[in-house]
């Protein structure tokens, strides 16, 4: 039973990663390119533990109220209430701490179309320890991807070469690649 979370938590961080086989949380890395590394990693771990925390709440309802009494259609609108409400307690909590900094990150973090996707997912997985694995791993594959495409933003814009291929586009081709490659070496697990 361990051994098959442990196996699921790499299966989903390195071969079923959303960010390579979805390109789910990408827009983060596309949209504000960070010129730090560290930037990316805060971003990808407030997104992993925001997810975490969205899906400790909907997953229980899920279970126990919507499909026992099977009104499954109600789960999206739980899951957007769920993300306003921790919204709403985040920003208070951040404008009580004076972290402006966090607030912009947060907000960004939770909106992220990674995190909505990684509880989405979650949630169809027939067991609490796969869902679990499933979260956790995805959260973990994002903060790591999340650092890898912004080093290789960080070495495409300070390289001295004229390059064919730019900015988005090189990205997207080398997002591409990554993801071949694990999907290349999924027979692992």
């Amino acid at each position: 039973m361990i051994l098959s979370f442990i196996a699921g938590i790499f299966s989903t961080l390195l071969f079923q990663n959303v960010v390579t086989t979805y390109t789910a949380g990408v827009d983060f890395v596309l949209q504000q390119p960070t010129k730090r590394v560290k930037e990316a990693f805060i971003y990808g771990v407030m997104v992993s533990v925001l997810s975490l925390l969205i899906f400790l709440i909907s997953y229980p309802l899920n279970q126990f109220l919507y499909m026992s009494y099977n009104i499954t259609y109600l789960m999206y609108i739980s899951l957007a209430v769920i993300i306003i409400m921790i919204h709403i307690i985040g920003e208070l909590v951040l404008t009580k701490l004076k972290k402006e900094a966090l607030k912009t990150f947060f907000t960004k973090a939770l909106f992220n179309s990674a995190a909505i996707f990684i509880v989405v997912l979650s949630l169809e997985q027939a067991t609490f320890l796969g869902a679990l694995s499933l979260v956790l791993g995805s959260g973990l594959g994002v903060a790591l991807m999340l650092m890898i495409l912004s080093t290789i933003e960080l070495k495409l814009e300070s390289s001295n070469e004229s390059l064919v291929i730019k900015g988005l586009p090189m990205i997207l081709i080398i997002l591409g690649m990554i993801g071949i490659v694990f999907k290349g070496l999924s027979g692992i697990f």
